[in-house]
């Protein structure tokens, strides 16, 4: 019962599961915005 209480522990704090989900989206719609501007030659 030890076992499972502590693994279920490490995986809630690795890094991608500290970060908040919606800012990770965020950050990745508005690089993927920023890409396609660039590649369109709107800056």
């Amino acid at each position: 019962m030890a076992a499972i209480l502590a693994m279920r522990g490490l995986n809630a704090l690795k890094p991608e599961n500290l970060a908040p989900s919606r800012t990770v989206r965020n950050v990745q719609a508005d690089a993927q915005a920023i890409k396609e501007n660039v590649t369109n030659g709107n800056h």
